[in-house]
């Protein structure tokens, strides 16, 4: 009773504070004297609220850099297929292009050749970086394209284990295999792809590099 008396005098805030602070103590009340607990209590959370939106922002931005970051190296536009709709109708196979090239390299459109009246007959166009149809160019690859033997894989095999210093590449048609020929003359890759292309890439050893040629056939598409 005397207790209650006593805290009859005080403003409805503080009496409410007294109460909770006696009956109801927290760990926030005790570490700062003086201050209300009430008061307290909320200034700790807004804190928190603050600290916890601040953290997610800092987060959600540091995600949104590394994005950024990525697309700038992987952003390139996919070049448009070199292929009128007759070529491609004019073979039983699909057509594949190299979806990016290393800078200062094109498609020559001007190169392509279509088999006439044979399905099943090889087409073939130049990478190069000379001016398109002027093939004059210091970078010239040839890339044929056929149907996978029908009988069997024997012929991919026995052509691809040819190939010197091969070096197996994961694409998304397949694996293609690259290294040289000829002595070490003629840098050649091989991808055999799953739904039934071959296709294969040759140019002087001189003028293009492994990983050039690796990193142009590891981006065919169709």
């Amino acid at each position: 009773m005397a207790s209650t008396r006593k805290n009859k005098h005080l403003s409805p805030l503080v009496r409410r504070t007294t109460l909770t602070s006696k009956n109801r103590p927290t760990k926030s009340a005790k570490s700062i004297v003086g201050l209300p607990a009430v008061v307290l209590s909320r200034a700790y959370w807004t804190k928190r609220r603050i600290l916890i939106t601040y953290g997610l922002v800092l987060g959600v931005t540091a995600i949104s850099a590394v994005t950024l970051a990525k697309g700038s190296e992987l952003g390139k536009p996919a070049l448009p297929s070199p292929f009128n709709s007759s070529q491609t109708a004019s073979v039983a196979y699909g057509l594949y292009y190299p979806a990016s090239l290393p800078s200062g390299l094109s498609i020559d459109s001007a190169s392509i050749s279509a088999p006439q009246g044979d399905r099943n007959g090889i087409t073939s166009f130049h990478i190069t970086n000379g001016v398109n149809g002027s093939m004059a160019g210091s970078i010239d690859i040839t890339v044929n394209q056929q149907p996978k033997p029908a009988a069997s894989d024997a012929v991919i095999q026995t052509f691809q284990a040819a190939i010197d210093g091969r070096q197996e590449i994961k694409t998304a048609h397949g694996t293609a295999v690259v290294g040289t020929i000829d002595n070490g003359r003629t840098r050649m890759a091989s991808l055999a792809t799953n739904d039934g292309t071959w296709i294969l890439m040759s140019c002087p050893t001189a003028s293009v590099d492994q990983p050039t040629l690796a990193a142009i056939v590891r981006d065919f598409t169709r």
